[in-house]
């Protein structure tokens, strides 16, 4: 495994071995590096005036530094550049197992151009502390990540930024995509109407620790159209846009968002699915319900179907869970509400399903509902604990609760249960499991 060098200042005589023998322009350096070799580009800009692939041979690492005076660099640099100021030119980084580090990737110009990562077939591209920049004019530009006509591309962003000129712009998602910290979009730039247009064949996109807020209006995601697309946002901070646009079909784009939010709040979560979603209030709670802090601040889930929503089309929270230690009998349950109405949920309206481990020898859980069936007519779900019990409704509610019969647990570990919604109902769940 070699080292090659890229510095304006280099001879440009093979194999680049050093600093003064290295390549005048990454592409070069690009082309001889093998399988496993390492690229240190000098912190420079290098200018282009023509389309190209920066293609990585598989394991190679390409790192920007700020230190000439080793061989190799001890210090990495994030002032780095590929450029180009003419307009039409796309800029590409391939590779089936290939690294970044620290560049800035910017096309210029005044008609369409794009900036493509790991769109080929079978593509995986880490990128990391870099900046994808389009700085030409034209609206219908385009940052791609993964390969735009296929599902088979793996891409990881760790710390990085994109940047537009105007606001008809956009990232292209397709394939597998992981965004991990980085600032999307730098706020310095122009804010897109719609920052992520996912493909078709966008299969996953996770976000952890992502800063979003510079959407500070439009909308965050749109899809294609109704394929199945998974898209998770973890401690993220958000902007004032609309996270997603229509949810087409059953098969849509599916959201979950874990402690992600606008603001200094702590206790965001939610869940969008074309039949329903799950979201948080602060404003209505049971009373010695599930914390979300120190203070002992109180919130609930409001799980709700849609019109979409039906006993053959049913809407499935996320799963609940408490740990459970004991190998005695329980019969764990969990309170809900209904308000704006004082009858109570039957068991085809609002039900649960609950996952218990209660066979022996293995980690396999058994599944229980309190579901009436498809051939019930309904039966009125159990009181819970009372409308005394509960802050913030409306004073027309019901109390009740959704139940597991009672198991016994072969084996220690979660008890897991979640709400289903069987029409267009909206049912308030303390998210904490009692009676274990």
């Amino acid at each position: 495994m070699a080292n090659l060098y890229v510095a304006s200042t280099g001879s440009n005589t093979a194999p680049y071995d050093t600093w003064a023998k290295a390549a005048t322009a990454p592409l070069t350096a690009t082309a001889a590096a093998a399988a496993g070799d390492t690229i240190y580009q000098h912190a420079e800009t290098f200018t282009i005036s023509a389309d190209t692939t920066y293609t990585l041979a598989a394991g190679v690492r390409w790192i920007c530094t700020n230190d000439k005076a080793n061989e190799p660099p001890q210090t990495q640099s994030t002032a780095g550049a590929i450029v180009s100021t003419t307009s039409n030119v796309d800029i590409y980084v391939q590779s089936a197992a290939g690294y970044v580090f620290g560049l800035t990737f910017d096309t210029g110009g005044s008609s369409f151009s794009v900036i493509g990562i790991a769109t080929n077939s079978n593509n995986c591209v880490i990128a990391e502390s870099c900046n994808f920049v389009i700085s030409n004019t034209s609206s219908t530009s385009v940052i791609y990540l993964g390969q735009q006509s296929s599902s088979i591309a793996d891409t990881r962003l760790i710390n990085c930024s994109v940047k537009f000129a105007a606001a008809g712009q956009c990232v292209s998602p397709a394939g597998r995509i992981c965004i991990e910290g980085g600032v999307y979009p730098d706020p310095a730039g122009t804010r897109p109407t719609v920052l992520f247009k996912t493909k078709d064949i966008c299969r996953q996109m996770v976000f952890a620790g992502a800063d979003l807020s510079g959407m500070t209006g439009g909308t965050v995601f749109t899809q294609a159209s109704a394929y199945l697309t998974t898209i998770s946002l973890s401690r993220c901070k958000l902007g004032a846009a609309t996270l997603n646009g229509s949810i087409t079909g059953t098969c849509g784009t599916e959201y979950f968002l874990y402690d992600c939010a606008s603001s200094d709040t702590h206790y965001k979560f939610a869940h969008y699915h074309y039949l329903g979603s799950t979201t948080i209030s602060t404003s209505i709670y049971a009373n010695d319900g599930a914390e979300y802090n120190s203070s002992g601040d109180k919130t609930s889930w409001v799980v709700a179907g849609n019109a979409n929503t039906s006993r053959g089309t049913p809407y499935y929270s996320p799963w609940i869970s408490r740990y459970n230690e004991a190998t005695a009998a329980v019969t764990p349950y969990i309170e809900i509400l209904r308000d704006g109405s004082a009858t109570a949920f039957t068991d085809i309206e609002v039900a649960s399903e609950w996952m218990l481990k209660t066979v022996g020898g293995s980690p396999l859980a058994t599944l229980y509902s309190d579901y009436g069936g498809n051939l019930s007519t309904g039966t009125a779900q159990g009181n819970g604990v009372g409308l005394s019990g509960w802050t913030g409704e409306s004073g027309t509610a019901w109390s009740g609760k959704l139940q597991c019969p009672s198991v016994t647990p072969a084996e220690i570990g979660h008890v897991s249960m979640r709400v289903i919604v069987y029409g267009n109902h909206t049912a308030y769940a303390d998210p904490a499991i009692r009676g274990t």
